[in-house]
């Protein structure tokens, strides 16, 4: 209301006077033209992507300081546990009263029963020992099809579908994975004794989880030997590093008995790990670097080595003749060193 309602009154005024004064008019038209300008030059070397998100977490950060303060989450994070808590079967009794002097018979007894742990159990059993007949069948076909290379001759296979259309879904499948797990081992399940089945059960799925970050590795690592280097490639890597360390994060917790929160919190960290260890990389050179040194075994996209930043304009132009196919391509490169 500061900045919306009086700029707008200015605009509705600004028309106006407009309207009413050819000077007035004329002057207007000579400074949004300049400003036009300026917007379009600051906008050839500004990313406007990059703004508006700066921008929108700006926004972000200072509504949750202003809204919650800073000491908020750090005394929230300071109350919770790393460990689950066994919750103590608590005997209510039978009969109570009520304010008003009536004498109620109470329904529940009891927060939970032996029983609801033994089905809980028998449930979590059967649904673990069919998920886990699914994945190995998948695992099978992944040694076969990715680990021995055979995918690649089969009909219209290739690495880009390979990668494109199955590492986002595997990944999916994974984070699921995750979430069905901490669904089973919430709470009282994980102190029942006879729970042991379920809990190897549970430790055979995430290591089975965890081959299939190897193979959707090996397909991204095949496609890169074949297609060349490019970010969304390196991404991939990343995020099945962090799906790696979630599942391992995971397993730790079924076996040492950790709580929701902890989970929260390594996984935190190392996404933050992360973050700042593939901010200390130059990226752009890197990627032409190894695309131009392996240009003759495999297959480079001129048009993405020219798409990169300035970062890797010198390497370009040193090796202006070593991956420009045309004219064309030549003319795009100077322009960029032009410009630069």
């Amino acid at each position: 209301k500061f900045v919306l309602i009086p700029l707008g009154v200015v605009i509705v005024f600004t028309l106006i006077y407009q309207l009413a004064n050819p000077v007035f008019d004329e002057m207007m038209q000579h400074f949004w033209s300049h400003f036009g300008d300026f917007i379009a030059h600051f906008f050839r070397y500004f990313s406007v992507p990059r703004i508006l998100f700066t921008i929108l977490g700006m926004i972000f950060s200072g509504a949750v300081l202003l809204y919650c303060g800073i000491n908020y989450f750090s005394a929230a994070d300071g109350r919770q546990s790393n460990f689950l808590k066994r919750k103590a079967r608590v005997k209510q009794p039978l009969l109570y009263k009520t304010p008003d002097g009536q004498i109620i018979k109470r329904i529940n007894t009891k927060t939970f029963s032996f029983m609801g742990l033994k089905h809980e159990n028998i449930m979590g059993i059967i649904t673990l020992a069919l998920l886990n007949a699914l994945l190995l069948l998948l695992n099978v076909l992944d040694v076969q099809y990715v680990w021995m290379q055979k995918a690649y001759t089969v009909g219209n296979i290739n690495y880009a579908s390979l990668v494109h259309k199955g590492t986002g879904f595997l990944i999916a499948s994974i984070i699921l994975s995750m979430l069905v797990l901490i669904f089973i081992f919430r709470g009282n399940l994980n102190f029942f004794k006879q729970s042991k089945t379920l809990k190897y059960l549970a430790i055979v799925w995430i290591l089975q989880n965890l081959f299939m970050v190897m193979s959707v590795f090996m397909r991204d690592w095949y496609y890169i030997q074949n297609n060349g280097l490019t970010y969304k490639r390196i991404g991939v890597i990343v995020y099945l590093c962090m799906t790696a360390f979630g599942l391992m994060s995971m397993l730790f917790k079924i076996i040492k008995t950790k709580s929701l929160y902890f989970l929260l919190r390594v996984n935190s960290w190392f996404a933050l790990f992360m973050l700042l260890l593939m901010s200390a990389f130059n990226w752009d050179y890197m990627i032409a670097d190894y695309n131009i040194s392996n240009r003759n075994n495999m297959e480079i996209d001129d048009s993405y080595l020219l798409s990169l930043g300035n970062a890797a304009l010198p390497l370009l132009y040193e090796n202006e003749n070593t991956f420009t196919q045309n004219s064309f391509t030549k003319q795009i490169l100077q322009y960029k060193a032009d410009q630069f």
